[in-house]
């Protein structure tokens, strides 16, 4: 249960999860399963180069290890990701350069799904824009049946489609129509109401 699962991340070493969060991650086997958690530094996860550095690290070091038979995907942070970091995608001007940081994203995230082993990525908390496409990528998602957890893609609010394969897996979820009217309105859904 996810009880038991947040029991058990709490009662872990906390000294080398410690030392492991200034990589941004810290990968943990337990009985064949890698549990690969973002914490990035500062109060949430947000995309730029250091979430990527981590997370392909993180799936690197996780994949590596002997025996594990499937990944979790967790957050350090009380949301799972809120998506990109604003004030980098605002400041960036050259072209080539987003379609370089989109395309190594959307490589990182397809690896996610064709790692040869099941992901199931564990949400504690809002996973927004590029955090919800991650989460996307995932095989399996469970979510906290909380309130205050929402899951969506909010971007088309600041004149930017999603860029990291959303548009792609969230209609093979929840079928075409209800796809693009999730994309399309922007507005996060509550993860009780989530399908």
């Amino acid at each position: 249960s996810a009880a038991e699962w947040a029991s058990q991340r709490s009662s872990s070493d906390s000294r080398d999860r410690e030392a492991d969060m200034d990589k941004g991650y810290t990968v943990i086997i337990d009985e064949g399963i890698a549990t690969l958690e973002l914490k990035l530094p500062g109060k949430v996860n947000k995309i730029g180069e250091p979430f990527v550095r981590a997370l392909t690290s993180g799936l690197d070091e996780a994949l590596a290890a002997d025996g594990v038979r499937g990944i979790i995907l967790a957050s350090g942070h009380r949301d799972f990701c809120v998506g990109a970091d604003i004030d980098m995608l605002f400041k960036e001007r050259d072209p080539a350069r987003m379609l370089e940081v989109t395309t190594a994203l959307n490589a990182l995230y397809r690896r996610f799904e064709q790692c040869g082993r099941p992901v199931v990525c564990a949400l504690s908390g809002s996973a927004l824009g590029g955090g919800y496409e991650l989460a996307l990528a995932c095989h399996h998602r469970i979510a906290l049946a909380s309130p205050k957890i929402q899951v969506g893609l909010p971007e088309i609010g600041l004149g930017v489609i999603p860029g990291a394969g959303g548009t792609q897996r969230l209609p093979y979820l929840i079928g075409l129509q209800a796809a693009m009217e999730h994309i399309a309105a922007g507005q996060p859904v509550r993860a009780p109401k989530a399908r």
